[in-house]
């Protein structure tokens, strides 16, 4: 399982896996908490530079029987004192999910925004 968080830019950043959550196989059976409870992870939503209000989407993927990616291919960038996973444009993620039969993944979509 993947979840990113698309930006009004179109920009693709991994939410999950992670550095501090590494394991994302789940039994198709089985369910996932994320963060994990009692964890001490949180997850903090930024703003765009000089901007008050932002929608984003998250991307909730699940594979199934393979990876779709390894951590390597992905980028980190710095935001304020926070720092992300970037795959650069969300074309890139489509036309990965493109090459794979369509049973052998699924999607969900969740907009939201971030206010100041």
């Amino acid at each position: 399982m993947y979840i990113f968080s698309v930006d009004e830019e179109q920009n693709a950043y991994l939410v999950f896996p992670n550095k501090r959550a590494l394991k994302n196989e789940i039994a198709a059976t089985g369910e996932i908490h994320f963060p994990e409870q009692d964890s001490n992870f949180t997850i903090v939503a930024v703003l765009p530079e000089g901007k008050s209000s932002a929608t984003e989407v998250l991307h909730i993927i699940a594979v199934k029987d393979q990876q779709l990616f390894s951590m390597e291919e992905f980028v980190e960038k710095e935001s304020g004192s926070y720092k992300q996973l970037t795959m650069g444009d969300f074309r890139n993620l489509l036309s990965r999910l493109a090459k794979l039969e369509r049973d052998q993944w699924t999607m969900q979509v969740i907009p939201y925004q971030i206010l100041k």
